[in-house]
């Protein structure tokens, strides 16, 4: 809902000022959006009951049994209708002005959908917990059955000759695209299984293991076994080492291993089966009469299996000097296997569309470690804390589905996963006669990004010259430092928090069209404003070196968009919180009946170190319609009575 800055929002005559742009999303106004194109109503009927219950088994000490029952019912009503209102346009084509229609409707038209759900999950439960001297035990089973119903109806019509009251009587067209319905069902069932046993408290074990059922699988692989184990020394426990290591009170080592399944990929399909779909239009012929053909989809897999991931972590906890120094650390590898791929782009034009839609080929691994050092002390009439935290965690990809003829340099596997993909810039082209003697992607003029030709062809394509440009926009780095104090009614608490090993793209990268300008890469992009230095900073004759490329309001498909001058290290450090307050003596505020008077200042996001000057580091990766976190301040005054 933009429109360029420089247009005013009515013109004399009194209409809407809008623009015809050549991203074909332009011809709007935000305030004749507003107030004239129509209204959305979503009326929501919802209702959640929980009951739990317990019974304590009389003649077996520490056994229960017990019962979670939940039900969930869900109405949905939406409607929503458009009018069609007058825009003065500015076309950028014709570089002239004509009333228009504004882009959200052309014609008055009415949308409206019902959805139901309905769900209820019971959980039936065996508990076991005792000691027997030194010796402590505990297990639990349990069985846990969910189902999901859900059923959906839309409607539509168009042509409304009278706007006064939009209900679905009144429109003269019925909108055929919106008129259908449908249903689902959603079926899932499991068991669940943890083991516990200690010895004196020193030594820790637990078994734990689900057993899962999903729909979503053929039936001799619906069911997966997914087990883990845990094991735990309490080393300060032991009376050698009291006496070797005094200064320790704590000291606790741990190890763990276990396995997870997924089919989050195909949660909602039902790919182990054919389908069979009804074709758009009467194409076969029964008699002399057309008739629309019931076709079936791609070919089945009834292969399909649990994806899996194994996951072994070592780690240690410990505590010395009575809480000068804390240290917990965690080393830990993950690895999946048999994912959950889509093979669609793999095959020739040849073979069609005649394959399975997902196998399970595919696998990547994740290692890394957390490790927290915390401090706390108290010195006279004055204590404090420290705590920090760092975890770095790096992924790969072992096997993917790839094209066979994609060269090497072009191939994910062996890589990290969520690399930015594009072309390698190496400067602005300066002139003409650079322009002409180099390898190009499209149309191209002094001041736009050049490109390297990777495989030295003489000429820039998106088969042929894409590589990694970027890290993942998710951080392999996350760390942190908490500090607090207090004296003499003096309270202080800060909180700095911080990410590396990641790189911000500056473009959209969205999943079903891929690289798209925002607002950070081209000015007045899609009717919208620009930030001031992407203005300033462009590169003009007379300002050759330049941080942008040249200015434009037009669309360029000269490859600049999808390549690295848009990608910069992300790495930052925020001040996300401070605090400082101050409480009165008690023997100030007792005399008056009140118990506590503390004041405080708070703030937020007070200061940030980036090399993202003018942006927020931790904007999403698609930055469109992001709205940046904002800097706080609060003052205020707590009175305890």
């Amino acid at each position: 809902m933009l429109s360029y800055p420089y247009l005013k929002a009515y013109s004399p005559s009194g209409l809407p000022v809008g623009s015809l742009n050549l991203d074909g999303n332009g011809n709007n106004n935000p305030v004749a959006a507003r107030d004239l194109s129509g209204k959305n109503t979503i009326k929501k009927t919802y209702f959640q009951g929980n009951i739990s219950m317990k019974y304590k088994l009389p003649f077996v000490k520490g056994l229960s049994l017990k019962l979670n029952a939940s039900y969930v019912k869900n109405y949905t009503m939406q409607k929503k209708y458009f009018l069609p209102y007058d825009l003065d346009c500015w076309n950028q084509s014709t570089r002239a002005w004509g009333v228009q229609k504004g882009r959200i409707a052309s014609k008055a038209s009415l949308n409206q959908w019902f959805t139901e759900s309905q769900g209820y999950t019971i959980q039936p439960t065996i508990e076991y917990s005792n000691k027997f001297g030194k010796h402590a035990v505990s297990g639990l089973f349990l069985y846990e059955y969910s189902r999901t119903d859900e059923s959906s109806l839309s409607a539509g019509r168009e042509d409304f000759p009278i706007t006064d009251i939009m209900d679905m009587s009144y429109g003269l067209t019925v909108n055929e695209n919106l008129v259908k319905g449908g249903h689902g069902l959603d079926r899932r069932a499991g068991y669940v299984f943890r083991f516990n046993y200690s010895y004196d408290d020193k030594y820790l074990l637990e078994v734990t293991s689900r057993i899962d059922a999903s729909t979503a699988l053929p039936k001799k692989y619906r069911w997966g076994v997914f087990p883990g184990v845990s094991v735990g020394w309490r080393v300060s426990q032991e009376d050698f080492f009291k006496e070797a290591v005094p200064f320790m009170e704590n000291l606790k080592v741990r190890a763990s291993a276990g396995r997870l399944g997924s089919d989050r990929s195909i949660s909602n399909t039902m790919t182990y089966f054919s389908t069979a779909t009804l074709s758009k239009d009467p194409i076969v012929m029964f008699g002399s009469d057309p008739q629309k053909y019931l076709g079936l989809s791609r070919p089945i897999n009834p292969n399909l299996k649990w994806e899996l991931t194994d996951t072994y972590n070592v780690g240690i906890e410990s505590s010395m000097w009575n809480g000068l120094l804390g240290v917990e650390l965690d080393v830990f590898y993950m690895k999946t296997t048999r994912s959950l791929e889509k093979q669609s782009g793999n095959f020739p034009l040849s073979l069609g569309d005649y394959f399975p839609a997902y196998i399970n080929y595919g696998s990547h691994d994740n290692r890394g470690f957390e490790l927290v050092l915390t401090h706390h002390n108290r010195v006279k009439d004055s204590n404090y804390s420290i705590r920090g935290n760092v975890s770095w965690a790096r992924n790969k990809i072992l096997k993917m589905t790839e094209d066979a003829n994609v060269p090497n340099y072009m191939r994910s596997t062996g890589r990290p996963m969520g690399e930015y993909w594009g072309f390698v810039a190496e400067g602005l082209f300066q002139t003409e006669e650079e322009i002409a003697h180099s390898a190009v992607y499209g149309p191209t003029l002094p001041g736009d990004i050049k490109l390297k030709d990777i495989n030295g062809d003489g000429k820039i394509t998106y088969d042929q010259d894409r590589v990694p440009i970027g890290r993942s926009s998710t951080p392999e780095m996350m760390f942190g430092l908490n500090l607090a104090g207090e004296w003499k009614g003096i309270d202080f608490s800060m909180l700095l928090q911080g990410a590396a090993l990641f790189d911000v793209n500056l473009c959209g990268v969205y999943a079903d069209v891929g690289y798209d300008n925002t607002f950070y890469t081209k000015p007045f992009y899609c009717d919208g404003n620009t930030p001031y230095y992407l203005v300033e900073n462009s590169w003009r004759p007379d300002h050759t070196n330049a941080d942008y490329p040249r200015l434009g309001i037009v669309s360029r498909e000269n490859g600049g968009k999808m390549s690295s001058w848009w990608v910069e290290d992300g790495a930052y450090v925020r001040l996300k919180s401070l605090q400082v307050g101050y409480t009165l003596p008690t023997k100030w505020t007792a005399a008056a009946g009140i118990k506590k008077v503390r004041a405080y200042f708070a703030g937020g996001n007070l200061l940030t170190l980036s090399h993202l000057k003018h942006l927020d580091p931790e904007m999403p990766g698609v930055n469109q319609g992001y709205y940046p976190q904002q800097r706080t301040f609060e003052f205020g005054l707590n009175i305890s009575f």
